[in-house]
């Protein structure tokens, strides 16, 4: 009974929200498809469904598998378990990390900035992309031999 809870928790609800949403946003009913993908102005079309509701609900989704993933990680007694767990953590950080393209749709959002015509900022945003990109994939492909 534990284990069914359990899987309705973490794989049964989850699986079925997102569905739903999906199945809601290619629906083409415009009420239903502007719910989960809204209009706004301020931003190019193809930057709609970045602030939907779908999309921010995976966002939700990976912060708490990171939080699990670091619960597990303090808690776990064996030391495979415990790397097991941190190599978990870090993998979703960094697709976390990708989901959210690195905060720039929230920045071009907040600052007005219309990602098809970045004119002045596009040199900043695109190294400031790649230097995260880097930083990440190279924190990612070294973190073993911290613990050696």
């Amino acid at each position: 009974m534990h284990q069914l809870k359990n899987a309705s928790i973490y794989i049964i609800f989850p699986t079925v929200i997102s569905t739903t949403l999906m199945a809601m946003h290619f629906s083409n009913i415009p009420f239903l498809t502007n719910l989960i993908v809204p209009t706004m102005p301020s931003l190019h079309a193809n930057s709609w469904r970045e602030f939907g509701i779908l999309e921010n609900l995976q966002h939700i989704y990976l912060l708490i598998m990171l939080a699990i993933c670091i619960h597990a990680s303090r808690i776990k007694e064996h030391r495979l378990e415990k790397y097991g767990a941190l190599l978990l953590a870090l993998f979703t950080t960094f697709i976390f990390l990708e989901e959210i393209d690195y905060g720039l749709h929230y920045y071009e959002w907040i600052f007005g900035i219309d990602p098809m015509n970045r004119s002045h900022n596009a040199i900043y945003i695109t190294l400031v992309r790649q230097h995260l990109k880097t930083y990440v994939a190279r924190s990612m492909s070294s973190w073993p031999f911290y613990f050696l």
